[in-house]
């Protein structure tokens, strides 16, 4: 159905094998071998994804996160994670601009190198790498009669990675 999986993450490494090209590695519950952070997908997950997970957690085979965790995850990817955004946007836009001048799309080529160029710049890339998302945990509601989680419990810990983008374990 899916070529990909959703595993907890256990650990970062950083490899310097290949002279100055680092690369960044993930530790990968389950998984006998590391998986390199650049062949994650770029794809959004769905709800069905969400759900599934959320169903591994509850049968015990992938362990539940705290938020303390997540912070730990998110301070240590979050770098790495908008790098690798970056490049990819950067050669995404080079592409985009090829194809704009060849088509004569005058409008698009502006739009296209005016947003290469913020991302190029400095200030920007310091921004954004400054910008490490929040962890919120949202608090099961406990029924007051009998002292058990509501009928339909599901505690939810959010990635909030700006006020319009959440991500929900």
């Amino acid at each position: 159905k899916h070529q990909y999986q959703l595993l907890p993450v256990t650990g970062v490494k950083k490899d310097f094998t290949n002279g100055n090209n680092k690369k960044i590695l993930l530790q990968v519950s389950s998984l006998p071998n590391d998986v390199p952070i650049s062949s994650l997908s770029n794809d959004d997950l769905s709800e069905e994804d969400c759900e599934n997970l959320r169903q591994k957690v509850e049968n015990g085979l992938v362990e539940k996160p705290t938020v303390a965790d997540l912070e730990e995850k998110v301070k240590s990817l979050h770098e790495d994670i908008t790098k690798h955004w970056i490049a990819r946007e950067l050669s995404i836009l080079r592409h985009r601009i090829d194809l704009a001048n060849e088509k004569g799309r005058r409008a698009e080529l502006y739009e296209f190198r005016k947003r290469r160029d913020l991302l190029q710049s400095e200030e920007e890339q310091a921004r954004m790498l400054s910008e490490v998302p929040n962890v919120v945990a949202d608090v099961i509601d406990i029924n007051p009669e009998d002292g058990e989680p509501d009928a339909n419990p599901r505690k939810v810990i959010t990635v909030e990675e700006s006020k319009q983008n959440k991500v929900t374990l």
